[in-house]
């Protein structure tokens, strides 16, 4: 038998390198993605911000109404956290009693009543925020209606809730001047807690927790809540949501 060594030669065209016109396919394909990366990267921050404050709602009502064998306010206080806004309608909690004691009542181990908080912890105190809108720049505005609630009476007296602590939302309070500078005033404003009254002026009892959204200020009204229309983040307590729109999806 002849032995035949391996050809280890190649063809002209075994090796051939890249036209330009694939390369300019492939530019093309890496900017394309290089663009598409670029838009996501650029939406992340509002849709982080949504995603976050949705979160803070449900533990929010966990605290209240207990969960993963906890038992919440609800239960150790027989009620939610009262309505405590001093200047104006509608009746909002301010979720103080989630961080404060608002009695002298302790839990007591043998009737399994009274306070046993905290249940929230992380929160702002309303004298914190009042200072902190206190240092904004001359020239600079905030568009968004803080505290429209008036849980930390922010329009009024101080002195009667500048110790009251507050769930702030994950959306940023920009302030703002003419020339476009913007400044961070608020980590996020305040969550309250408000009591669902129809339109036909029946009250269901459902409490529902409310952020004000991207804009900051809060439109939910209590007494129209089947048509809702906003950008407010709204979480009922009982999972019930009678609003043919619900939330606006968290968008990127």
């Amino acid at each position: 038998m002849t032995y035949q060594p391996c050809d280890l030669t190649h063809s002209p065209n075994s090796m051939r390198g890249m036209t330009l016109i694939e390369l300019g396919v492939v530019l093309l394909i890496l900017v394309a993605l290089a663009g598409l990366t670029l838009s996501m990267i650029q939406s992340t921050p509002r849709y982080s911000e949504c995603v976050a404050t949705d979160t803070t709602l449900a533990n929010i009502r966990e605290a209240i109404m207990g969960g993963a064998g906890q038992a919440g306010y609800w239960s150790d206080m027989r009620g939610v956290p009262p309505f405590d806004n001093n200047v104006s309608p509608p009746n909002a909690s301010s979720l103080n009693s989630l961080f404060n004691n608002p009695t002298t009542q302790s839990f007591n181990p043998v009737t399994q009543r009274g306070w046993r908080g905290p249940y929230l912890t992380g929160g702002v105190s309303c004298t914190q925020i009042y200072n902190l809108l206190g240092k904004i720049p001359s020239g600079y505005t905030v568009s968004n209606n803080i505290d429209q609630e008036n849980v930390c009476s922010l329009s009024g007296p101080l002195s009667s809730v500048s110790s009251h602590t507050v769930a702030l939302d994950s959306f940023p309070v920009i302030a703002s001047n003419t020339r476009g500078s913007m400044a961070t005033v608020l980590v996020g404003s305040p969550i309250v807690l408000m009591q669902d009254a129809t339109s036909s002026g029946i009250t269901y009892d459902k409490y529902f927790l409310v952020s004000g959204g991207p804009s900051g200020g809060i439109e939910t009204n209590p007494s129209n809540m089947v048509n809702r229309a906003n950008d407010d983040r709204v979480l009922y307590l009982d999972s019930y949501d009678p609003s043919s729109t619900g939330n606006q999806p968290c968008s990127q």
